[in-house]
């Protein structure tokens, strides 16, 4: 496939180009494992949508979000919940929450 073959030809890099190809490899998966370890494709969609919604639907479908988190993964323990992604949503939510009330009272 193209990705293989650019792989490939990234692992010993000879010219300028293969250079710049490995560099930009590297960047881009780089910032796909950041942006997936603090906010999450699911999240981007989720907060896309209620975005669309509208300014109302965006304030009450993301204020209280953390709370819906942290419900559904105390009472369903089984299967397994993964601390990271908990932690994650939680505070990515909480801070939206915040955010919401701080321009409200500002």
């Amino acid at each position: 496939t193209w990705a293989r073959g650019n792989f490939l030809r990234t692992l010993r890099p000879a010219g300028i180009y293969e250079k710049s190809m490995a560099w930009w490899i590297w960047l881009t998966t780089w910032f796909n494992s950041m942006f997936v370890e603090y906010f999450g494709w699911d999240n981007l969609i989720y907060i896309s949508l209620t975005y669309a919604l509208g300014p109302l639907a965006f304030l009450i479908l993301t204020s209280f979000r953390h709370y819906a988190v942290y419900m559904t993964s105390f009472a369903f323990r089984d299967p397994p919940i993964a601390h990271g992604y908990l932690m994650r949503d939680a505070k990515l939510y909480k801070t939206i929450a915040l955010c919401h009330l701080g321009c409200r009272l500002l």
